[in-house]
């Protein structure tokens, strides 16, 4: 029906919304038909029972990741075609970047260091040349420059780190965007939490 389509439609775009897979038809319209509360009930009522239903599914989606599953286990009953057969759907990897030949990372990557009071800009720098042979060329905390091999910010690097971060109540970490040199152009690295 057109209530169900739109109701389909309406979960589709709430899945694209939170970055999730969007499962098969033949779920969403499980779903649909489970949650529809009859003839008597309204479209917004049919569209948050929906929500809720798919919300949940993807809780579980996310536990499954976590867990070490491919997230799609929630889904597999519907995976199914007319014939009885297993429709297989497979995650999409990430895009990773490469760094170096023996460095790839992706968006999920978190690196994590431990720093302290007295820990320079140079130090950092050079933590992350030993732990991941990346040559770290800028620093920053958002949109705030830290570090550039360039006038006046090159003069920071004997500087402690923590100078030029912020410390808020119950904070002990900062998250630090890295860029690294690469093969003729600048590469990101991953977000960088650091301890201080």
């Amino acid at each position: 029906s057109t209530k169900e389509s739109l109701l389909a439609h309406f979960a589709g775009l709430r899945c694209d919304m939170y970055g999730i897979p969007r499962p098969c038809a033949s779920i969403l319209h499980q779903v649909v038909n489970s949650a529809s509360g009859g003839e008597g009930s309204t479209c917004g009522h049919d569209n948050a029972a929906v929500s809720l239903q798919l919300a949940g599914q993807c809780v579980q989606a996310a536990a499954d990741i976590l867990s070490g599953g491919e997230g799609w286990s929630v889904w597999v009953p519907a995976f199914y075609n007319n014939q009885d057969n297993l429709i297989l759907a497979n995650n999409l990897p990430p895009k990773y970047t490469v760094v170096h030949e023996d460095l790839k990372t992706s968006i999920w990557d978190t690196w994590q260091v431990q720093g302290n009071p007295s820990f320079t800009i140079q130090q950092f720098i050079q933590h992350i040349q030993d732990q991941y042979k990346a040559k770290v060329c800028s620093v920053f905390l958002g949109s705030k420059i830290i570090y550039i091999p360039m006038p006046p910010w090159k003069n920071r690097v004997n500087e402690p780190l923590e100078k030029y971060l912020k410390k808020g109540p119950g904070q002990d970490f900062a998250y630090l965007t890295l860029m690294a040199e690469g093969k003729g152009e600048e590469v990101s690295l991953p977000k960088t939490k650091y301890y201080f």
